[in-house]
């Protein structure tokens, strides 16, 4: 990957790191609706919920 981005120069490595940023706001997007359905857990599942969101 790095010898292809420094073949096509600099405008693929900034693509790179788009896409990437791109990813990681996707991934924070998933843990907060995550966040939000555990807010209000049942009694019985408070203790798979401190697991979950340790993980």
């Amino acid at each position: 990957e790095t010898q292809a981005a420094a073949a096509a120069g600099k405008p693929s490595e900034q693509q790179q790191q788009q896409q990437q940023q791109q990813q990681q706001q996707q991934q924070q997007q998933q843990q907060q609706q995550q966040q939000q359905q555990q807010q209000q857990p049942q009694p019985a599942q408070q203790s798979d919920w401190r697991a979950r969101y340790v993980v």
